[in-house]
């Protein structure tokens, strides 16, 4: 019953979690962090911390398609366990989702103060302060 489509939509999730994460990690393990420069470690960073605001907004689009999924299970002529297990699970999904991404962005933007110290601008360029 709903029980059941519930574990086969967390199964489906999962496996495209596993690819995207293989794709992730497949990307990155030919890289060198330590050919970076310090713009180009910055704007990585900051292009992190936009990537998890971006996903945190999918993930309430997740948990939104899974209310709809719910809300859709109480008409008549539909299976009705089929949506409401589907929905339950996608809404657990884009809930742990959600909370992942936040903890993810708020862990990253409290490394920013020190990347902020070390540039700077003035009206005569920009420099950098290096402290130890």
């Amino acid at each position: 019953g709903e029980t059941r489509y519930f574990h086969e939509m967390n199964a489906l999730w999962n496996s495209v979690n596993l690819a995207i994460a293989g794709i992730g990690y497949f990307s990155i393990t030919g890289q060198d962090p330590s050919s970076w420069d310090l713009a180009t470690s910055f704007q990585k960073h900051q292009s992190f911390q936009k990537i998890l605001l971006f996903n945190a907004g999918l993930d309430l689009g997740y948990i939104a398609g899974g209310l709809y999924l719910t809300e859709r299970a109480k008409r008549n002529g539909v299976n009705q366990e089929r949506l409401r297990g589907f929905g339950k699970s996608i809404m657990l999904q884009g809930g742990f989702l959600f909370v992942f991404d936040l903890v993810n962005y708020f862990i990253a933007s409290s490394r920013d103060g020190g990347l902020h110290l070390m540039l700077g601008a003035t009206s005569n360029g920009i420099g950098m302060t290096v402290l130890w």
